[in-house]
């Protein structure tokens, strides 16, 4: 991943140290939308809503950019599933999976009702 591209958080304690980031970069696959491309709480920080807080900055940051959606994967982690539920997002199966083999795919409709199917880049006809 490369961090001169797309949109990083930091969260740090009020002593300055780092705890957790977060990133947020264009989907490679779709021309609407976001793709949470990566996050992390340090184990001794975790079960606070620091996650939950981080996932909430994206989903303000991809609405901004006008993105009908926002995408992501997990792997073998419950709590960030759980995270990613309790804020709207639902499981799907992509046609072009890019995870793992036992990788979950989560996606929100941040378009409120307007009917936006995620798009391939350069697409006309909108894809389901």
């Amino acid at each position: 991943m490369d961090i001169d591209h797309g949109h990083w958080w930091i969260a740090y304690t009020e002593e300055g140290k780092p705890i957790g980031f977060a990133g947020l970069t264009r989907s490679a696959q779709w021309s609407n939308a976001g793709y949470m491309c990566r996050a992390g709480v340090l184990p001794e920080y975790q079960g606070h809503g620091l996650q939950k807080r981080l996932i909430h900055a994206r989903i303000r940051k991809a609405r901004s950019l006008n993105w009908a959606w926002l995408l992501t994967d997990t792997t073998d982690n419950p709590p960030s599933s759980n995270s990613l539920i309790a804020l709207g997002f639902r499981l799907y199966v992509p046609s072009v999976p890019w995870g793992f083999k036992n990788s979950l795919y989560w996606r929100l409709d941040l378009s409120k009702g307007r009917s936006h199917a995620v798009r391939r880049p350069g697409s006309k006809k909108a894809k389901t």
